[in-house]
């Protein structure tokens, strides 16, 4: 679960300092905490006890040390969703650095649009687009999957619009298919949209025919970077 942590920490001659850094897990938000102290001059070398403290703080949640002459505190406190993350409000002394957010940590729905098919123009593949999108929401909250349901309450809260970061890759039918499979494998949400009335034109005929026509992946962009890493956006 995305985990927070909250570094409190005072230096000599220095106004006391508030950092909130996001991590994927405990692990991950403990670790960042540990590396950021060293980079702002508290470095908790295995000397002091960096071991020690690392141990404590993924045991208890919190620890309160002093290293050197520098007052340091920190706290760990699992999230629901990024939005919780924006909106905390933590009160201090001086300056509050700005969120450090992972880029890796954001939930993305990304949308495989094949580039195979010479009557899916720009306009028919925003159409798509917006299919496969409602398709991955409609098929979400059909699961009984909590984490799932937790993620996309995530990515709807992104911009408080109701939708979250979207990314268009292009693809041909085949790659379509065997990244969707692979990622269902894998345990991620996706799936191949289907359009049963796909219109073609023939001259002066207008044929509906069924055909796939893109594929939604969702999930955490660090999760699913080895299925979709190696695409291009679609031009």
């Amino acid at each position: 679960m995305l985990t927070v942590a909250t570094i409190s920490f005072a230096q000599p001659g220095k106004d006391r300092e508030v950092k909130n850094i996001l991590g994927i897990d405990e692990q991950q938000a403990a670790d960042k905490a540990m590396s950021f102290l060293k980079d702002v001059g508290v470095p908790l070398r295995a000397q002091d006890g960096s071991v020690g403290v690392l141990d404590a703080l993924l045991r208890l949640k919190m620890v309160q040390l002093v290293h050197g002459s520098a007052e340091v505190e920190i706290y760990l406190e699992p999230l629901t969703n990024s939005q919780d993350f924006d909106n905390r409000i933590i009160t201090g002394t001086g300056d509050m650095p700005e969120p450090f957010v992972d880029p890796a940590a954001s939930v993305y729905l990304y949308i495989l649009m094949r580039s195979d098919m010479e009557s899916l123009n720009p306009g028919k593949a925003v159409a798509q687009g917006t299919h496969a999108a409602n398709q991955m929401v409609y098929e979400a909250r059909k699961k009984d999957d909590q984490a799932l349901n937790e993620l996309l309450a995530e990515w709807e809260g992104e911009t408080g619009k109701g939708f979250g970061t979207c990314i268009v890759l292009s693809v041909d039918n085949a790659e379509m298919h065997q990244l969707v499979d692979r990622a269902v494998l894998e345990g991620i949400h996706s799936a191949v949209t289907h359009d049963p009335e796909y219109p073609l034109r023939d001259g002066r005929t207008m044929h509906f025919i069924p055909v796939d026509t893109c594929a939604y992946i969702f999930a955490r962009k660090l999760s699913v970077s080895n299925v979709v890493g190696h695409l291009s956006l679609m031009a």
